[in-house]
């Protein structure tokens, strides 16, 4: 049943990554299994976040300030490192809150895709617990909104996290109801 393997039962999944630095390269550790707060985290970056490897810029804009805290109070959870921010230069857009560290953008292109069409949920994600799941896709539908019907809509583009989350959020109803 390709469902239980969605809704899987275990958590904390190994996450297989050798941090490389160079020598003027801030130490950030990318966690050794996931969790509740990295699974929220990524599922933020994959829908509103930004990675550039140039200058190693890895963060969100929003124009929401809890959605900005909630970014930082989770960056300081998972990496134990502060974010920075800065008046996004794009007209309107609102805040950026990034870190810098190449080591992050490298890892996050290979777990969560290169670009905003390719992005996916990691294998770790997929195979992780319900809570895990449910908080990638609560990070998710940060860029989206939840009508009054409590129908949540993911406002990016990338189809695979949408087919996702639909998926995480009906079977999640099924284990709630039985």
């Amino acid at each position: 049943d390709p469902f239980k393997k969605v809704l899987g039962k275990k958590g904390e999944k190994e996450i297989v990554w050798e941090s490389v630095f160079k020598t003027n390269a801030i130490p950030l550790e990318i966690p050794k299994k996931m969790s509740t707060a990295f699974a929220k985290w990524l599922g933020m970056l994959c829908s509103r976040g930004r990675y550039v490897e140039q200058n190693g810029f890895v963060g969100i804009t929003t124009k929401d300030e809890s959605v900005g805290k909630m970014f930082d109070q989770l960056t300081q959870e998972v990496f134990q490192v502060s974010t920075e921010t800065m008046q996004d230069s794009r007209e309107g857009r609102g805040v950026f809150h990034y870190i810098i560290s190449k080591n992050l953008v490298r890892f996050l292109r290979l777990f969560i895709g290169p670009t905003l069409m390719t992005r996916r949920a990691p294998q770790q994600i997929i195979e992780g617990s319900l809570p895990e799941q449910l908080a990638f896709v609560e990070g998710l539908t940060l860029d989206g909104y939840v009508e009054q019907s409590s129908l949540v809509v993911y406002g990016g583009i990338a189809k695979r996290l949408a087919e996702f989350s639909a998926i995480v959020l009906r079977l999640s109803l099924i284990h709630i109801s039985e």
